[in-house]
Order: C-alpha cells, then sequence, then structure tokens
C-alpha cells in the first residue's frame, strides 16, 4: 500500500488511479479537497457516479450490497465514499465491511474517510484485503511550527506573492481553522490578482470581509456567545452550507470536550489538551465550555447531533436549521430544558 500525504495526491493521480483510498485524519478542509481530486481524476475513468454513506447501526447494508451488484451487472461506473464512526467500528459495521470487500469490482472507486487509524483496524480482513490495492492518504492539519511553510506552498500554488510578515499575521489570525483560511486566501487572489500582498491587504480582508466560517460557529459556541452563533449560523445558512458538516465539525468538538471531562483525574488540563490536538488560540474557549457544560449535559447534546443526523437521512421535513439553533444556544447557556433531556 502507498502511504501520502494529502499535498502529494494530485502527484500520485496523474500516474495511476487505484480502485481504493484511505483517507485518514479530522481535518475536514483537507478531506474535502482529496474527494474532490479524486472524484476530478475520476471521471477521466468513466466513474460518473459518487454515493456517499455514513456508517453507524442504522447503514442500510442490504441496499448498499445490492447496490454493488447491479452496478457490475449494468457496467456502471461509482465512486462511493464510506464515512467511518468518528469512535470507530463495532463489530456488526467490521462483519459487513468484510462482505462488502468480498463484492468489490472494477466499476468501483471506494474512499474510506477514516477520523483515527487503529492498530486494531490495520490488523481486520477487510483492511488487508483493500490495502493490496489501496493508497493511503494522510489529512492531518499541520502543526503551529509548520504552519507558516504550509501558507507559503499554497499561496504560491494559487500564483500569488504575500509578504512573510503578511503570511505571519495569518498564521496568527487562522492557527486551527484551515477552512476560514481558505476562504480568506480566495478573497485576496481576487481582491488583489497581480500585487504583492502586505500586512495592509490581510487586514483589511479579515476585518471587512464577512467571511464567517463553520470554525467561528463553533468557538462561538465554546466562548458561550449566544448573539454571535446565531449570527454566524444564519449567515452559515444563507451561504447554503451544508449542514451535515456542521454536524460533523460539532459533534467532533463535542467528543473532544467528553473526552477532557472523563480524563480529568489522570492528567492536567492543558496537557490532556494538547494530548488531544487542540490549538493553543482554542483553549480558553474550551475552558469556557468545560466550565459550563457538565459530563451529562454533552453526552446529550452528542445525542441529540446524532438524532438531527439520522432524521437527515431519513429525509424528514423537520426544520433542522430551527433544531440547530436550538441546539447552539442550549450550549450556549448550559441550560437543558426537560424536553431536551429526557428520551
Amino acid at each position: 500500500m502507498i502511504t501520502i500525504y494529502s499535498e502529494e495526491l494530485k502527484k500520485q493521480l496523474s500516474q495511476k488511479l487505484f480502485s481504493c483510498y484511505f483517507l485518514i485524519g479530522n481535518e475536514s478542509l483537507l478531506i474535502q479537497e482529496s474527494i474532490d481530486m479524486i472524484v476530478f481524476y475520476a471521471l477521466n475513468y468513466g466513474f460518473e457516479e459518487h454515493l456517499r454513506i455514513t456508517l453507524n447501526l442504522q447503514t442500510d447494508w442490504d441496499m448498499l450490497f445490492f447496490k454493488f451488484q447491479s452496478l457490475n451487472l449494468f457496467n456502471q461506473r461509482t465512486i462511493l465514499t464510506l464515512q467511518f464512526p468518528i469512535n470507530g467500528l463495532n463489530r456488526t459495521i467490521s462483519e459487513q465491511l468484510v462482505k462488502l470487500t468480498s463484492l468489490l469490482h472494477n466499476d468501483i472507486l471506494l474512499l474510506l474517510n477514516i477520523n483515527k487509524l487503529s492498530k486494531k483496524q490495520e490488523n481486520t480482513i477487510w483492511f488487508k484485503k483493500l490495502s493490496t490495492q489501496a493508497v493511503l492518504v494522510f489529512c492531518h492539519p499541520p502543526e503551529p511550527t509548520e504552519l507558516f511553510h504550509w501558507i507559503m506552498k499554497r499561496i504560491k500554488k494559487m500564483g500569488m506573492v504575500i509578504e512573510d510578515s503578511a503570511v505571519k499575521l495569518l498564521c496568527y489570525l487562522y492557527e486551527g481553522n484551515l477552512l476560514g483560511l481558505s476562504v480568506v486566501l480566495t478573497h485576496l487572489s481576487l481582491l488583489w490578482p497581480n500585487k504583492t500582498l502586505t500586512i495592509k491587504e490581510i487586514k483589511n480582508v479579515a476585518n471587512n470581509t464577512e467571511n464567517f466560517t463553520p470554525f467561528d460557529w463553533i468557538n462561538a459556541i465554546l466562548e458561550g456567545q449566544s448573539k454571535k452563533t446565531l449570527l454566524i449560523l444564519y449567515y452559515l445558512k444563507k451561504e447554503n452550507i451544508e449542514i451535515v458538516l456542521l454536524f460533523r465539525i460539532l459533534q467532533q468538538d463535542l467528543l473532544t470536550l467528553l473526552y477532557l471531562k472523563r480524563n480529568k483525574n489522570k492528567q492536567s488540563l492543558f496537557k490532556r489538551m494538547e494530548l488531544h490536538n487542540v490549538w493553543k488560540n482554542r483553549r480558553s474557549a474550551f475552558i469556557k465550555a468545560l466550565q459550563r457544560l457538565n459530563y451529562f449535559q454533552l453526552q446529550k447534546a452528542i445525542h441529540l447531533l446524532a438524532q438531527l443526523e439520522l432524521s437527515l437521512k431519513q429525509h424528514s421535513n423537520q426544520n433542522f436549521w430551527l433544531e440547530l439553533e436550538k441546539l447552539s444556544l442550549i450550549l450556549c447557556h448550559g441550560d437543558f430544558p426537560m424536553s431536551f433531556t429526557n428520551d
């Protein structure tokens, strides 16, 4: 199996399209860019349909297996992206994955999005079978010490020129928020396509351009800033941001908070945050959330979020933006009414 980093994916795809790609990591920007790049190259091989499925206890495996068999029958080339559970796989899902690998054929391009690959998963039957014809792509965010060089490579690829001092300002403003950084770089390239950019232009875009990202919404929740949370959520809705993306990002930070609560007697809080990759510029917000929310409330919020995602997959007529607004306010105030704390 070939192992590469996300920035090396384009070179690999230009050489050969493999039948399976493991996308390892929790950086949503790098994951999405990797998927988009694979889909783009796969079009040249006749892969026109793209199915996305999140694996959980409600996954309709019979439907999935039937789809595999029908694709083989009609020679319809399809890309299948499987989103693994953040908490890992249970025995049922692992067993079904073994069966799924036996049904794979040349008309299916398999993309597996895994938050963290464990040694236990590497030793499974399904992993060993897939890895013989696979590429493993690491989609982890750059470390703070590497962020400057990461931005420099990105702006060079975009054909931009930015002074070192301005790049350092971008590092300060967008550490831990690659999605927001990506949006700002795109705005800068459109506003000043043929200019060497300075701190002045960076501040101009950062201060005057309404460029809220899902991470701004999450940070406002952690800080307990209810008005700002609703303002950003309204903007994200207006910009047609995929609500599933918001579910995933919120779930990730809630699980981190739960971990920090659960292991509070084992190590210092700052050591635990460091081990769980909580960026320095977000730690004060995490501390505020930990002081405001107890273990039971975090568990309940994660459960509510899972219910919303399940309802969304079942094409419910529920107003999901309104429900997300309610959950956001509850998390901001730490006040869970009885209707939210009872099943």
